[in-house]
């Protein structure tokens, strides 16, 4: 592995992600599913569908495991901590059955088979929004869908595709680099493109909001993502070693200069066969040496 993995166009990524993750929930962009609720479509939300004997999966992906974003009270966020098998919660690791909790794509691993006549459901919250890059696999699905004039559905399993919008894709695509003082540092100015795809005005609108005007001359902490300890196992759970995006940025071991958010800009709004898609310019300034 190379001792330097990341350099300043990811250490960007990774970084706005985390912090927009955070932002969106701690301004209510969450949907909370407890015992027996139901989804649009009438049906069970908290509800795993099975896959195999090791293997239940959610309508719905992304969910919500950060400790530090807590949500608006009284309705806080719901981490998901274990699941219920035939009424018997079984915490994670734990119980008859050990389940593990893939939070980013909505399943739910067991090291012990659950019998198919078995129920398996969990209260969780997930993220209204998916943040993510150009190459994550339901930003490149949504695309293709609207390029090909291909009819939109939503109803579509594995996990997450009951559920495809609204979404942010965050996409670098200029730099200005010039030197900043004595010593080699420089400042990097950095034009970072939001693409907003959601199916309502509304919605749009809010995610439009709070990408200028709650993030205009906003500073961004950074976290050296060379350095944080393993956040995930293999399947997606929160391992040993996570902490949370709050905790990597006040400990000085992972710590890398700061992205000042100095410009926000609403360039266009476009309307593509019932869908609305949104370009917010954000001009990032990192004062640093090559990351």
């Amino acid at each position: 592995m190379n001792a330097i993995r990341y350099r300043l166009s990811s250490q960007l990524k990774f970084n706005i992600k985390c912090h927009l993750d955070r932002l969106f929930v701690n301004n209510g962009l969450y949907i909370n599913v407890a015992s027996g609720d139901f989804d649009t479509n009438g049906d069970r939300a908290d509800i795993l569908h099975r896959v195999n004997n090791k293997l239940y999966e959610s309508a719905f992906d992304n969910w919500v495991y950060e400790n530090d974003a807590s949500g608006i009270a009284p309705k806080n966020t719901i981490i998901a901590s274990g699941v219920y098998v035939n009424g018997v919660f079984n915490p994670k690791s734990g119980g008859t059955y050990k389940p593990h909790i893939d939070y980013r794509n909505g399943r739910v691993f067991f090291d012990t088979s659950v019998p198919s006549t078995a129920t398996v459901s969990a209260i969780f919250s997930y993220k209204h929004a998916l943040i993510d890059f150009p190459d994550n696999r339901r930003v490149n699905w949504i695309f293709s869908k609207l390029k090909d004039a291909v009819d939109y559905t939503a109803n579509i399993f594995p996990s997450g595709f009951d559920r495809q919008l609204p979404a942010v894709v965050i996409d670098i695509q200029r730099r200005l680099s010039r030197p900043y003082s004595l010593g080699g540092a420089k400042t990097h100015d950095t034009l970072v493109v939001l693409h907003v795809i959601s199916n309502n005005t509304i919605e749009l609108d809010q995610i439009n909001d709070i990408l200028t005007e709650r993030s205009f001359r906003s500073p961004i902490k950074g976290v050296d993502f060379n350095k944080i300890p393993q956040l995930f196992t293999n399947i997606g759970d929160k391992a040993a070693t996570y902490k949370d995006y709050t905790h990597l940025q006040g400990d000085i071991a992972f710590r890398m200069p700061t992205i000042f958010v100095d410009r926000t800009e609403l360039m266009r709004i476009d309307e593509i066969r019932g869908v609305w898609i949104s370009r917010i310019h954000w001009n990032c300034i990192v004062n640093a040496e090559a990351l």
